[in-house]
């Protein structure tokens, strides 16, 4: 039976290297089919570097240098140490950590549901900016309300989100008002 994401989330706390995660797989209190939807909302690079770490591909796990000798062979791309290449780990078992990743986690005490909700329909590639920048931008009652993120979105007041993200924000944050007005829950994702 696949875990749920909350579960995949706390059975990853205290994870910070790919062997660490291995023996999560290998001891089966972490199933490869629960976390490969969590690790394909990570860029490209991090899937690789943990793909690779893992031996996911042919089932050798490759040493940091070994990885580091693959990245420096793509076209355009400089050679990366070994050094690096636990950095990339690193930040890529923390970017699994994330608690954008996991939609089902309670919003913030200060966030109305509806803006969480809106939020997680966002790609993961500009949730975290959004989330940030919402979080520091906090209006005057100190709650971050769907009327106040949108009117954040719609007139670009959320300095460093780029025009698509916040038209990503803007058109989520209306589904979901549209969505509670009827009384349902969406979960589909603003492509």
């Amino acid at each position: 039976m696949p875990m749920k994401l909350r579960d995949v989330q706390q059975a990853l706390n205290g994870v910070k290297t790919a062997s660490k995660l291995r023996v999560l797989l290998e001891d089966g209190r972490l199933a490869l089919e629960d976390l490969m939807p969590l690790m394909q909302a990570l860029p490209a690079r991090s899937q690789a570097v943990l793909n690779w770490r893992l031996g996911l591909a042919d089932g050798k796990p490759l040493s940091l240098d070994a990885i580091g000798r693959k990245l420096g062979s793509i076209p355009d791309s400089k050679s990366v140490t070994g050094k690096r290449v636990r950095q990339l780990e690193i930040d890529a078992l923390g970017k699994l950590r994330d608690p954008l990743l996991y939609p089902e986690n309670e919003p913030p005490a200060d966030w109305e549901p509806v803006v969480w909700r809106a939020l997680c329909r966002i790609p993961t590639s500009g949730r975290r900016l959004v989330y940030n920048r919402l979080k520091s931008i906090k209006p005057p009652d100190g709650r971050v309300t769907p009327e106040a993120a949108l009117d954040l979105a719609i007139h670009r007041r959320l300095p460093g989100v780029g025009t698509k993200i916040a038209a990503w924000l803007s058109e989520a944050l209306l589904a979901e008002k549209a969505a509670s007005a009827n009384g349902t829950l969406t979960e589909s994702k603003v492509k």
